[in-house]
């Protein structure tokens, strides 16, 4: 049995939660509403090409892994996971200001 791809929504809900950042607070990172990013969350609304490009800056992450079917790939696994785990263990750094 085969593992459900991560879709892009998914994704950013779980970088978000794993930052403990409010829906809101990463709204406003993109320049958006609170429902926008709820959209972008539950896979209704597909996210236009800035703001993956905000939302990966602003997580520290290329904007590759935020690519349809990215997360099929071990290596965009590990580069995930890495930066996870970074964020996890206090060794985030500050993201870029935009």
């Amino acid at each position: 049995m085969g593992r459900k791809p991560m879709s892009v929504g998914k994704l950013i809900k779980c970088l978000r939660a794993v930052k403990d950042m409010s829906q809101m607070e990463l709204a406003e990172v993109i320049g958006y509403s609170r429902s926008y990013v709820s959209l972008l969350e539950s896979d209704k609304r597909k996210p236009f090409t800035e703001d993956l490009a905000k939302i990966a800056e602003h997580f520290g992450l290329p904007v590759e892994l935020f690519a349809e079917g990215a997360m099929d790939s071990v290596q965009n696994r590990r580069i995930l996971a890495d930066r996870l785990a970074d964020i996890i263990c206090g060794l985030d750094t500050e993201p870029a200001q935009t």
